[in-house]
């Protein structure tokens, strides 16, 4: 399973969801509701907590745009 994510300054949003093979080629999108719709809050709850065992929330979200940020900076100093 991959998930496609939008990070967010203050969160962590799901895009899409795709299951792959083995070899990683994607299979199919999930073609089910839109993830992003409050129809489907149970979905992305549990896709959140899925991430959150896995280290990948809010925080995270910060910690990567204040890197990308000092990552412009010193490529553009160099």
């Amino acid at each position: 399973m991959e998930l496609l994510c939008l990070a967010w300054p203050d969160q962590l949003e799901i895009q899409k969801v795709y299951l792959l093979n083995r070899d990683k080629t994607i299979i199919n999108s999930y073609m089910g509701r839109d993830l992003r719709r409050k129809k489907s809050r149970k979905l992305q709850r549990t896709l959140d907590d899925y991430l959150e065992e896995r280290g990948v929330n809010n925080e995270l979200c910060v910690f990567l745009h204040v890197y990308m940020m000092n990552k412009d900076r010193i490529e553009l100093i160099q």
